[in-house]
Formats: structure tokens, C-alpha cells, sequence
């Protein structure tokens, strides 16, 4: 149950966000949002999530808006630390 209403809490934030599933794979997801193209902080937040434990790679086309991440499947069950990195989007207000 709990995971559920995470999984909600985290596809708000995507809404909310305009941040779209571009694809995912396992152990592999990508992300686009039209207000990512040439932000700045989004840099920031790559460098942060390179640094995450699980983060295989990141990687970000600032002229696409597009977020690559490559992690550890594992991961994709960890709710709680999904929803902290989509938090971060949140508050860079982009």
C-alpha cells in the first residue's frame, strides 16, 4: 500500500513538473521536459545524481531537455529515494 501512494506522490510530480517518461528500459530511464531546455540548474542536479549511490550514469541534453539516467535496477524499487530526487526537480523551480 505504501508503495502505492508513493508511486502516486511521484507521477504528480512529474505532472506538475511537465516532465514526460520518454523511455525506460531496465536499469534505464529517460526523462523530458520543455522546461528543462537550457536550464542551468538542471546541470546541478546531474552532478548531484552522479554522485547518488545506485547512479550508474547520468547524463543531460541541455538544447533537448532531455535526462538519461542509468542505475542499478534495485533502484526502482526505492520509492521513497524516487521521489526525493523528483523533489529536487521540484525545487529548482524550473
Amino acid at each position: 500500500m505504501k508503495s502505492i501512494l508513493i508511486g502516486q506522490r511521484i507521477k504528480k510530480l512529474l505532472k506538475r513538473n511537465d516532465v514526460q517518461i520518454v523511455d525506460k528500459q531496465k536499469g534505464q530511464v529517460t526523462l523530458s521536459s520543455p522546461h528543462w531546455r537550457g536550464a542551468p540548474a538542471m546541470e546541478l542536479l546531474v552532478q548531484r545524481l552522479r554522485q547518488e549511490r545506485g547512479i550508474r550514469n547520468a547524463s543531460f541534453s541541455s538544447a533537448a531537455g532531455v535526462l538519461t539516467l542509468q542505475y542499478d535496477e534495485a533502484l526502482a524499487k526505492d520509492y521513497a529515494r524516487l521521489e526525493n530526487w523528483l523533489q529536487q526537480l521540484d525545487q529548482l523551480s524550473l
